[in-house]
């Protein structure tokens, strides 16, 4: 089966749309953590040092997926531009994804390790 060099590039532009669409969500939500302080009181409310928690474990996630994003969008690129020599070479290309995307558990918040920074 030929591929379709603008097939590929297709695909790839759109995974790349949707990493612009999720650095937008990620600025919006860091947006509304303005006035946060370290000690997670909002005028005075006790309950923002959990929404805080929240917003991190989401973060993390969030920003994890921005970057799978990219290396997919990389790779269909790549397949596009006939840069893997065969089907086994783009097979392998997508079967050794870095990004590792974990979901967000409940009570795991904060930890912005977990969700595949650095992997």
């Amino acid at each position: 089966m030929k591929s379709s060099k603008t097939a590929w590039a297709a695909a790839g532009e759109d995974v790349a749309g949707l990493r612009k669409g999720i650095r937008k969500a990620l600025r919006e939500s860091e947006t509304g953590q303005r006035g946060m302080s370290g000690k997670g009181k909002v005028d005075g409310l006790e309950c923002a040092a959990a929404q805080r928690e929240l917003h991190d474990s989401w973060e993390a996630y969030v920003e994890a997926l921005s970057r799978r994003c990219g290396e997919l969008g990389e790779k269909l690129d790549k397949a596009g531009n006939h840069q893997y020599k065969g089907d086994a070479e783009i097979e392998a290309a997508f079967e050794h994804i870095r990004t590792k995307v974990e979901p967000v558990e409940a009570g795991r918040g904060g930890d912005s390790h977990s969700a595949g920074k650095g992997r």
